[in-house]
């Protein structure tokens, strides 16, 4: 991953690269440095954000499907907020967070299908980071 979302494959190790974006809208806002994580159960899924969450389940073979709506704050006057941050727990491969650049937690339970906003009493700050913790899938780590 490059600035701004710039994604590449390569399927030679390394010897060529190729565009690897295929499936996530180009109007979509994107952070500087767009999250992008493997699975900790599959290494052929990964994970990305823009304003959206995308899915690839096809290891190299990029093809991204939206699996979340706009989570950040649309009825943001300046800006475009995009998904700062995005974690899977290690212990539940259906469990997946997200932070926004617009201070917005979302969680969801079965993988992507639905989206809980669970930002609750947290600073309306920049999310830089969050986790799930590695022994109890209840509790998650913010910053």
């Amino acid at each position: 991953e490059t600035q701004n979302g710039g994604l590449a494959v390569t399927k030679n190790g390394g010897e060529n690269f190729m565009g690897a974006s295929f499936g996530i809208d180009a109007s979509d806002p994107r952070n500087w440095d767009m999250p992008i994580m493997m699975s900790h159960h599959n290494p052929d899924v990964l994970y990305t954000g823009t304003n959206k969450i995308y899915i690839n389940e096809n290891g190299a073979d990029v093809d991204w499907k939206a699996i979340s709506p706009d989570i950040t704050n649309v009825n943001s006057a300046f800006l475009r907020h995009n998904i700062s941050t995005l974690h899977e727990s290690p212990l539940n491969p259906n469990l997946l967070a997200a932070g926004t650049s617009d201070g917005l937690l979302w969680v969801s339970k079965d993988k992507g299908q639905n989206w809980l906003n669970v930002s609750g009493s947290l600073p309306i700050k920049y999310i830089s980071s969050v986790i799930f913790s590695s022994a109890d899938e209840n509790t998650i780590y913010v910053s």
